[in-house]
């Protein structure tokens, strides 16, 4: 992201334009994501194959390299979490984890209510995350709990469970596949 905010900020300056004009913040960080290796690679990529983007393909793309050859130690630092951005993410890994918890429920023939609330969820979250090596483990990582459902719900939050609709007229139509 860094060589084409720079690149994208000295066009501006040059071209006597706002910055956004040159290359939209949104197009910077899916280039800095994508990471194109070539022409057809970079137009693949939505609104890229716009003419006033499609004449600056070359710079672009040297960006693209610059910034993978770029050390990790001339990176700028992340920028901070704030607490409410925190809590958002919390929010969502909370009402994804309901929906794997609430599905192997079901699956299993539990009471959803009897295994975890949305409050525990969210502690589940919150631990996963941040307070792992620190804190007390929270219940539903612990006991008879983790048997039925804590390694799904930690494998779901780091990426390692897929989730796809198998069923769909199923009491549990998620189907949850380890992906490595």
């Amino acid at each position: 992201e860094v060589e084409l905010a720079e690149w994208s900020e000295k066009e501006a300056a040059d071209r006597n334009k706002p910055v956004r004009r040159v290359l939209r913040d949104d197009l910077i960080i899916e280039l800095a994501r994508r990471q194109p290796a070539n022409r057809d690679e970079l137009l693949a990529m939505r609104d890229m194959n716009r003419s006033d983007y499609k004449r600056h393909i070359p710079a672009l793309l040297e960006c693209v390299e610059r910034g993978r050859q770029r050390p990790e130690q001339l990176l700028p630092p992340p920028a901070p979490r704030n607490a409410a951005s925190i809590e958002a993410d919390e929010h969502v890994l909370s009402k994804l984890l309901n929906l794997a918890l609430t599905n192997r429920c079901a699956e299993l023939e539990i009471s959803r209510q009897l295994v975890g609330t949305t409050a525990d969820l969210r502690d589940l979250v919150r631990w996963h995350l941040a307070e792992r090596e620190q804190g007390e483990p929270p219940s539903l990582a612990t006991g008879w709990r983790a048997e039925v459902c804590g390694d799904l719900l930690t494998d779901l939050i780091d990426g390692r469970i897929g989730l796809r609709v198998g069923d769909p007229a199923s009491d549990h139509p998620l189907v949850f596949e380890r992906l490595w």
